[in-house]
């Protein structure tokens, strides 16, 4: 009597993938005049929101500089990197170590990247930091840091953050919320700025297996075997999921019925 051994039971998928790409931009050229983004208020685009407040304690909200206008001496940059718009810390009324935060919108993506301009010139910068959430902005990651003086006068040009590029790490796949965070110097020559926030992020389906399935062995001539279960889920889906069983086996999504292959319908997108 000659035995059959299988040890693991492969299901093949058949699902139509599709992805949409989003990409945000800000660049803050559409104010007419100097604006406060404090909490709840929402930047030009939509998709950047303020998320610090002068009165709460150890806060204060970044601000747009319009018609690139001027900010205090010996600190700040004297224009936009491009157009006539830029978001900067005013700290010549904040305390030491008060937070600017502008958070994104909360968004749904298989993977992002971001990139944006930063100007920090004067004596007592602070730090800036670039941070993701997986949880909605219950907690936060760090994926960039940048501490003191980075530019020697206002007219030294912009540069640029990618992330995925030098000290600026890769977004995690499962990011769904962003922010920027900047933490003031000792004085009013502090301003840091940004300008030119770009996001782009990928959503698309996603199809998550349970534990693989074993334990199907029998004798050549009695079979079949005792069913095995497992589990298959999808989300963002844009068609049903088809599952094949492997030659010699069937399937089932009841334990009744097997046939080689079985469909499972979504729902909105979810299975």
């Amino acid at each position: 009597m000659k035995k059959i051994y299988i040890f693991t039971l492969a299901l093949f998928f058949l699902c139509f993938y599709g992805s949409s790409q989003t990409t945000e931009t800000e660049n803050f050229d559409s104010y007419g005049s100097d604006t406060n983004i404090s909490t709840g208020t929402a930047t030009t685009s939509g998709f950047w929101n303020g998320a610090s407040d002068s009165s709460n304690p150890g806060e204060y909200p970044w601000r747009v500089e319009s018609n690139n206008g001027s900010n205090s001496g010996s600190t700040g940059p004297n224009q936009a990197y491009n157009g006539t718009g830029y978001l900067y810390a005013e700290t010549t009324n904040d305390d030491t170590a008060d937070e600017f935060v502008i958070e994104s919108d909360t968004f749904s993506a298989t993977s992002t990247s971001m990139s944006f301009y930063y100007h920090m010139y004067g004596a007592t910068i602070g730090t800036l930091y670039v941070e993701e959430s997986t949880n909605g902005g219950t907690s936060w990651s760090n994926l960039l840091t940048i501490s003191g003086e980075q530019q020697t006068d206002d007219t030294d040009a912009w540069i640029q953050a990618t992330s995925g590029s030098g000290n600026f790490s890769a977004i995690s796949s499962s990011t769904n919320k962003l922010r920027i965070r900047y933490v003031s110097g000792s004085s009013y020559t502090s301003d840091a700025a940004i300008d030119q926030i770009v996001v782009t992020y990928q959503s698309g389906p996603s199809i998550s297996v349970g534990s693989a399935i074993t334990g199907l062995n029998y004798a050549s001539g009695s079979g079949p075997s005792t069913s095995q279960s497992s589990t298959v889920s999808g989300s963002s889906l844009e068609a049903d999921i088809t599952l094949t069983a492997p030659t010699n086996f069937e399937i089932s999504t009841d334990n009744s019925s097997f046939a080689n292959s079985a469909t499972l319908s979504h729902s909105g997108g979810t299975v």
